[in-house]
C-alpha cells in the first residue's frame, strides 16, 4: 500500500497541552495530509518526536476517517507513519517513516524599531546599538543577522540571550533580523520583513550629514558618504602635472665645477591606488618623469614610489598618512666653455618616504587640501659610481579641489619641492686628476615653486 504525504505548517500558535513535552515549549498547529487510499474507510496516524540524542518520545496516535489531521505539537524533529483500514476493520501495513520538522515561529523584533535613526557626534566612527527580541519557548539560541545596505558590514552570530550590543559604522542604513535556533538541524522561520535602522552624525545642518538614498549634495557629506558609494572597482587613478622655473645647483668637487641656473621644467605623474569602501588601509603606486630645458637640450630623470595608505574621516574632512619606498634619479650637469651644459650622469637615490594630506570641504563642490612628503635617501650611487651621503628631500603643497562628477575630482594649486642628493667625491689620492680632498661631498639640488594640477578618477 503506497501512501504519499504532504506536510504543511500553519503559523497559528496555541497554548493547548501536549502529551509529548512540557508546556514551556512553543507549540504549533500543523496540517498533515495524505493521498486517500482506495477502499480505505479510515486511517491510523502515528508521530514521534526525535530528540537530539536520537531517542524517541512516546508516540502520539490518531485514528481518523479523513485523509487529513491537524495536531498541535511542540517544535522539533519528528517521524510520522500511517496505515489504512479496510471495510472489515483490518489494518494494512505501516508506511515507511517520514521525517519532518516543526519550526519555531519568527521571533518578534523589539529594538531597534523599524526605520529607527541613531545619531552620534562627528568624532565617532562607530555607534553602539542594542538589539532586543522576544524569547522563543524551546529555542536554545538565536542567530542575529545585521547587514548594511551597501554590503560592506555584515554581522552573523549565534547568541544565547534575547538582547545583544554591537558597534556598527556611522553613516549607513542597516537591515536586521533574528532567527530562533533549536539545534544544528532546526532553525526557526525568518521574519517576512526584516527591520531597518540608520546611523548618522549629529549636525545643525541636517542636509549635510543625514544619510540619504539620493545622490549626495555636498562634498562635506561626501567626506562621510562617498566611500559608501559602490563602484565597479576598488581601484582609483591619478594623473598629475607640475610646471615651474626650476632652480638647479650642482657642485662636483672632483672636477672643481659649480653650476647654478634657472630652467623651465616640470613633472608628469601617473598613479594607481586600491582601497575598499569604508576601509582605512590601502595601497598607492606612482611613477613620474621630470625634465627641464636648457637651450635646445632636454634633460630628464624619473622616479617611482609605493605607498601604504591609512586614512581617517571626520565630520567635514579626510586625513591621510602614507609611507613606503621610493627610487629617484637626479641629473648631474657639467658646464662647457661655450656656456652650454651636458649631462654627465644621474644620481640614483633609494630609501623610505613618509607623507600626509588633509582635505576639507568648503561647499557642495569645492574643497581645499594641504599635503607634504619627505624622502630620505639611504642608498644609491652618484654619477661617479660612489656611494651616497644621506639627504632628505621634501615637497609641500596647498591645492583647491573641485568635484567634477561622481567619478572625477580635480585639484589645482601650489607646491614647493626640493630634491637634493649628495655623493662622495673621488679624491686626489685615488684619481690624480681630481680636485677633491678625502671626505669631500658633491651634490645636486633641484628646487622650485610649482603649479600643480591633479585629476583623480574612480569608476
Amino acid at each position: 500500500m503506497k501512501l504519499t504525504f504532504f506536510i504543511l505548517l500553519f503559523t497559528e500558535i496555541t497554548n493547548a497541552q501536549s502529551t509529548l513535552v512540557n508546556n514551556d515549549i512553543e507549540k504549533r498547529v500543523i496540517s498533515l495530509e495524505w493521498e486517500a487510499v482506495e477502499d480505505a474507510v479510515g486511517y491510523q496516524v502515528e508521530i514521534r518526536k526525535v530528540n537530539n540524542n536520537g531517542s524517541k518520545d512516546t508516540a502520539l496516535t490518531k485514528k481518523t476517517k479523513s485523509s487529513q489531521w491537524n495536531p498541535e505539537i511542540p517544535i522539533g524533529k519528528y517521524e510520522m507513519r500511517i496505515r489504512s483500514y479496510d471495510q472489515r476493520g483490518v489494518p494494512g501495513e505501516w508506511s515507511e517513516n517520514i521525517q519532518f520538522f516543526v519550526k519555531p515561529k519568527a521571533v518578534d523584533l523589539i529594538s531597534p524599531k523599524n526605520l529607527a535613526v541613531f545619531s552620534t557626534s562627528a568624532n565617532d566612527e562607530e555607534i553602539e546599538i542594542l538589539f532586543q527580541w522576544s524569547k522563543n519557548l524551546g529555542s536554545q539560541s538565536y542567530v542575529l543577522k545585521v547587514e548594511s545596505e551597501d554590503g560592506q558590514f555584515k554581522y552573523n552570530e549565534i547568541l544565547n540571550e534575547s538582547e545583544f550590543k554591537i558597534n556598527v559604522p556611522v553613516g549607513k542604513t542597516y537591515t536586521w533580523q533574528v532567527i530562533a535556533k533549536v539545534d544544528d538541524e532546526l532553525l526557526g522561520e525568518e521574519s517576512e520583513t526584516p527591520f531597518k535602522f540608520t546611523t548618522q552624525y549629529k549636525s545643525e545642518d541636517k542636509e549635510l550629514l543625514t544619510v540619504e538614498k539620493s545622490k549626495p549634495n555636498s562634498d562635506k557629506q561626501n567626506v562621510l558618504k562617498d566611500e559608501e558609494k559602490i563602484y565597479k572597482s576598488n581601484f582609483y587613478y591619478l594623473a598629475s602635472y607640475l610646471i615651474t622655473q626650476m632652480n638647479y645647483k650642482g657642485v662636483d668637487k672632483s672636477n672643481g665645477i659649480s653650476n647654478q641656473l634657472d630652467a623651465l621644467g616640470g613633472t608628469g605623474r601617473l598613479g594607481m591606488g586600491y582601497i575598499e569602501p569604508n576601509h582605512r588601509f590601502g595601497l598607492l603606486g606612482i611613477v613620474d618623469m621630470s625634465g627641464f630645458v636648457i637651450g635646445s637640450e632636454n634633460f630628464t630623470f624619473s622616479s617611482a614610489e609605493i605607498h601604504g595608505v591609512y586614512r581617517k574621516f571626520t565630520a567635514f574632512s579626510e586625513f591621510q598618512v602614507s609611507m613606503g619606498l621610493f627610487v629617484k634619479e637626479l641629473v648631474a650637469l657639467n658646464g662647457t666653455a661655450s656656456g652650454t651644459f651636458s649631462g654627465v650622469g644621474k644620481v640614483k637615490n633609494m630609501g623610505p618616504h613618509v607623507g600626509f594630506s588633509y582635505w576639507r570641504a568648503l561647499n557642495n563642490k569645492l574643497g581645499v587640501q594641504a599635503n607634504g612628503r619627505f624622502y630620505s635617501a639611504m642608498s644609491g650611487s652618484g654619477p661617479n659610481g660612489e656611494t651616497l651621503s644621506p639627504e632628505v628631500s621634501y615637497e609641500l603643497g596647498v591645492l583647491g579641489t573641485y568635484k567634477l562628477s561622481d567619478n572625477f575630482r580635480g585639484y589645482a594649486g601650489f607646491k614647493h619641492r626640493k630634491d637634493r642628493s649628495s655623493y662622495n667625491a673621488i679624491a686626489a689620492d685615488k684619481d690624480p686628476n681630481s680636485f677633491a680632498s678625502p671626505g669631500d661631498i658633491s651634490f645636486v639640488e633641484i628646487s622650485g615653486n610649482y603649479l600643480n594640477f591633479i585629476l583623480e578618477y574612480r569608476y
